[in-house]
């Protein structure tokens, strides 16, 4: 998530623009996180 933290940084510091691979290069780095973390895929404990 560092470098989506980064992306927001530098926009909200120094109003850097960014470009649309940018932008889906900062969704990818999202769903690769919530992917690796079992976000979306709770899974159901059976016993």
């Amino acid at each position: 998530l560092i470098p989506l933290f980064t992306m927001l940084f530098g926009w909200l510091i120094f109003r850097e623009s960014f470009t649309l691979l940018q932008y889906l290069a900062g969704l990818l780095i999202f769903f690769g996180v919530g992917l690796s973390q079992n976000f979306w895929l709770k899974q159901t404990v059976r016993s």
